[in-house]
């Protein structure tokens, strides 16, 4: 009876491959706004699924056998795609709160690194005969350093994407805050997920690596094959969580409005200038949003003078027009009705008020929430109307919110603000 071709653990990572691809593909078709977000987060996967390709056939004592071998077109793919999966996830994290010009040659810089790794290969003549760790002993010495070289930037250069991911998803974090009343916790979930299983997935394989000459080989092959087992369920795990999710997984509407970054500043003259006009000056051109990440660290915040007439538009945008009980309000809109321009109405609300866009409005929702679940009207109406008719689109981020402000749940403070309890309080 002739031998199977494929093992149980290389058919699981040909299964993971296919399942990444389908996630990729699901991504791309889903609705939603940010196009680009989108383009790299598939590109996120499809370069996990090349990895799983590479690898497995690379282990694959039938494909080691065969012609393919003397090639190094195997060592390549994978090294690209190990190494690019950094560069697409930082990017598409990066893209939740800038737009990115991918004409910028600044970010060509991603690509160097890998590009240099895969010339070495072809340049050494890296085959998967000298690839696999067993045969060290019997090709060249020149040839064992670059292989050593290959495997070392391989196993090192995700540390680098690690700390930029977890460094950029907080200015995500941030940068929604100052635009938005609302923050979509799917995608942020969705960020969450899919970083925090990068960062296991390349800790484990970092650490095999500098075991792998301490340890036995039967040791050190059962951590290759652990890595690989985590990288299944990791991309499982971010499958369920996407399909559980659908339509929400990436529907972040993000303006490209150039004024909302009220950390950074245009230099003094064109600020002045442009302070001078309307909420909404179109002869910019539309540059990308958070321009700054092109302006020099020294700039400065652009300080606005404090008009008492513009924070009166504020305070009736909110106690007569009740902008705040809009479930999807964002800054911009905000600031359309109040006549003042995005980058000014953040630094308001920040020198002014001492909080951003997203604690300002939701404050205001948490104190209508408490007059409703401490009205008659309200006591009789279930929390998810409540939070409804307060603002809020989202049931954990209004019991997040209202406690964080209040210091008790929305049902305690409605057992005890309601009709009934000031009655029985007072008797």
């Amino acid at each position: 009876m002739s031998s199977l071709v494929f093992d149980l653990n290389e058919t699981v990572l040909i299964l993971t491959a296919f399942e990444a691809l389908l996630l990729a593909l699901f991504i791309g078709l889903v609705p939603g706004y940010r196009n680009q977000s989108k383009a790299f987060l598939c590109m996120f996967f499809v370069f996990i699924a090349g990895t799983l390709i590479s690898t497995m056939s690379i282990w694959n004592k039938k494909v080691q056998e065969s012609l393919v071998a003397d090639f190094t077109f195997l060592p390549m793919l994978l090294s690209l795609c190990w190494m690019l999966q950094g560069p697409a996830l930082y990017l598409y994290l990066k893209s939740l709160h800038t737009i990115i010009d991918i004409r910028d040659k600044r970010y060509l810089v991603h690509l160097i690194p890998p590009l240099m790794v895969a010339s070495v290969i072809q340049w050494e003549g890296i085959d998967i005969y000298a690839w696999l760790p067993w045969n060290w002993k019997t090709i060249p010495g020149d040839q064992l350093e670059s292989v050593l070289m290959v495997w070392a930037i391989l196993k090192c250069f995700p540390a680098v994407y690690v700390i930029a991911c977890f460094y950029t998803e907080h200015r995500a974090r941030a940068a929604m805050k100052d635009l938005f009343s609302t923050i979509d916790d799917n995608s942020l979930r969705l960020a969450d997920l899919v970083i925090y299983g990068y960062f296991i997935h390349w800790f484990w394989a970092f650490l095999a690596y500098m075991l792998s000459g301490h340890v036995s080989g039967h040791t050190s092959h059962m951590h290759g094959v652990l890595s690989n087992y985590l990288t299944v369920i990791f991309i499982n795990l971010v499958f369920v969580f996407g399909w559980k999710n659908k339509r929400e997984l990436l529907k972040m509407e993000f303006t490209q409005q150039q004024e909302f970054d009220v950390k950074s500043s245009l230099p003094a003259e064109a600020s002045l200038e442009a302070g001078q006009n309307s909420a909404f000056d179109e002869s910019s051109g539309g540059s990308p949003l958070f321009e700054a990440d092109k302006l020099e660290p020294e700039v400065v915040v652009q300080e606005y003078p404090i008009d008492k007439r513009k924070i009166a538009r504020i305070e009736s945008a909110i106690s007569e027009k009740k902008l705040h009980l809009e479930g999807q309000l964002n800054l911009e809109r905000f600031a359309d009705h109040v006549s003042i321009r995005p980058r000014e109405l953040s630094y308001i609300l920040n020198t002014v008020y001492k909080v951003n866009f997203f604690e300002f409005i939701n404050g205001h929702r948490v104190e209508e929430a408490k007059r409703l679940l401490s009205s008659v009207e309200g006591s009789k109406d279930n929390m998810l109307n409540i939070l409804h008719r307060a603002g809020f689109n989202s049931q954990s981020a209004f019991h997040r919110f209202f406690k964080r402000i209040t210091g008790i749940t929305p049902s305690q403070y409605k057992k005890l603000h309601s009709p009934q309890e000031k009655r029985r309080r007072s008797k």
